[in-house]
């Protein structure tokens, strides 16, 4: 009684979203409650991955993303708590939202032109295992032919480009 606790904890950026601001694309920071809380530096934008296929209308800062989007931002923070260079190595990651259940995520990886479908939750492990496949079909001089490599089902499955009707 007769006393007030309070503790505040900055917020961490677990991606960066590309959004209008003022008339201006600006980068904006993201945490893992899903907040777009302030615009990003130059070098943190290059850090974290920007998370892509959101429309928002008059956004501002403090805008919350939909709350079926709570598990890959949870995710996201987790594998920046454990290790974060393993988000650096991807350049972009897309939401796609389905009809039902939950999204799906694309990410493009940095130095590779094969997009990786996933679920909605990332860990280290499951980044890792992207970043060796991806390696291993680089040495094995396949990467070219491949279209993408799809991990939402545990097993790796990859579509070749021709695989793909245009």
């Amino acid at each position: 009684p007769n006393r007030v606790r309070m503790s505040i904890a900055e917020r961490k950026a677990v991606a960066i979203l590309v959004a209008e601001i003022g008339g201006r694309p600006a980068a904006v920071k993201v945490d893992s409650e899903g907040v777009a809380f302030a615009e990003a530096s130059d070098r943190e934008a290059a850090s974290l991955p920007v998370l892509s296929g959101l429309r928002f209308e008059d956004f501002r800062l403090g805008t919350r993303l939909p709350a079926s989007l709570a598990p890959v931002l949870s995710s996201l923070a987790k594998v920046r708590d454990e290790e974060p260079l393993l988000l650096s190595a991807f350049s972009e990651i897309r939401v796609v939202r389905k009809a039902r259940g939950d999204p799906e995520l694309i990410l493009y990886p940095m130095g590779a032109r094969i997009p990786v479908l996933s679920g909605p939750v990332l860990s280290a492990q499951s980044l890792r295992s992207m970043i060796l496949v991806l390696d291993v079909l680089g040495t094995k001089g396949i990467a070219g032919s491949v279209g993408e490599l799809d991990f939402r089902s545990g097993t790796v499955v990859y579509r070749g480009k021709e695989d793909h009707s245009g």
